[in-house]
Parts: structure tokens; C-alpha cells; sequence
């Protein structure tokens, strides 16, 4: 970010990581997520209740990018393609909740809860599952809801060939027995 020093001759109190205009001195710059004179307020929008991108999974062109940290104009957790299980707990009261969408569709449901308190957040729902069945959809997914994908290639298979040992010139006897192990494995 390039800052032109001492260009303004009244200085605005810029929030949320706002930065003043040197192009006009009356307005604050503001990164995505606020709005305002000085950055005090969110950008009006509408209302999306449900989800659907095209998957990007370079994170350029679609996205969901939640901002929840104390540092409000770094760029916060983004989602691509499939929603990422788990928990987003905010850092301060204020988190910025932005969808960019290049292609479309794109849509995106959010559940959240404002706590008060320090209670534990109770659990979510389990998400339901959207795939389109086969390797075709499993692949296309890229890492599934609950990064299944990433983890049997990753994680699980490396070591399941190296318990497997030598395969045999029985393909379903080995296939089977890699089944076994993952099976194993899981418990």
C-alpha cells in the first residue's frame, strides 16, 4: 500500500484500517468490508441466503472471504469452492463477511451466532452432502465437506501402500486388503 505523507493538510481519523484519499482529503480509503467518510460503517448490501460457486480454486474470481481478525484491511479466511468445516470464532465484535463472484452462480449460506457470553458455541448441524456421486464428483469437489479427499491422498494412502507392502498379481486381493488397512485405520 503506497501512503502519500503530509498531502492533506487536516488529517481524518481513519477507522478500521482506512487510509486518507490523497486524491480528495475529505474521505478516507477503505479496505473491502467498510464504508463511510472514515470508514466507520459496512457497505450496504443484499441479504444471500444460500450457496452455490463456481468453483475457483485459485480464490481470484469467486469467493467467500470471511474477515475475523483485529486487523480488519488484511485480507481474512477464504472459501473457493466448498464451504471448510469448522468453527470461525471472531477475534473483536465486528467481523466483515464478503462474496465475490466473477462467475456465476454464486451464493453462500451463514449460520452464526452473537455470544454474549463465554458458554461454549453449541454445535453446528451436520452439512448435507451435495456431490454428484462417482470419482467425477468426488475429484470436482476437491477436498469434499469434510476435506475427505485431501485427507485419503495426503494423509491415509502414503501410509496405507507402505503397511500394504508388495501387491500381488491379484488385483481385488489387493485392493481389498487396502481397504482393510484404511478401514483399520479409521477406528
Amino acid at each position: 500500500m503506497l501512503i502519500i505523507q503530509d498531502k492533506c493538510k487536516m488529517k481524518l481519523n481513519c477507522l478500521n484500517g482506512g487510509y486518507e484519499d490523497p486524491r480528495n482529503c475529505a474521505i478516507c480509503k477503505c479496505p473491502t468490508g467498510s464504508a463511510g467518510i472514515r470508514c466507520e460503517s459496512i457497505p450496504r448490501s443484499t441479504k444471500v441466503l444460500d450457496a452455490t460457486y463456481v468453483c475457483d480454486s485459485s480464490c481470484a474470481d469467486n469467493y467467500l472471504e470471511i474477515k475475523h481478525g483485529a486487523i480488519l484491511e488484511q485480507t481474512g479466511f477464504r472459501q473457493c469452492c466448498n464451504a471448510v468445516p469448522g468453527d470461525i470464532i471472531s477475534v473483536t465484535n465486528q467481523i466483515y463477511i464478503i462474496s465475490v463472484a466473477l462467475k456465476a452462480p454464486a451464493n453462500f449460506t451463514l449460520r452464526y451466532i452473537q455470544d454474549t457470553t463465554s458458554n461454549p458455541l453449541p454445535k453446528a448441524p451436520p452439512a448435507q452432502w451435495k456431490g454428484y456421486g462417482g470419482i467425477t464428483g468426488l475429484i470436482g469437489a476437491e477436498n469434499g465437506i469434510d476435506n475427505t479427499w485431501e485427507r485419503v491422498i495426503l494423509k491415509e494412502l502414503p501410509r496405507t501402500l507402505q503397511t500394504f507392502g508388495r501387491p500381488t498379481s491379484n488385483l481385488f486381493s489387493d485392493i481389498s486388503r487396502i481397504l482393510q488397512i484404511f478401514l483399520i485405520q479409521d477406528e
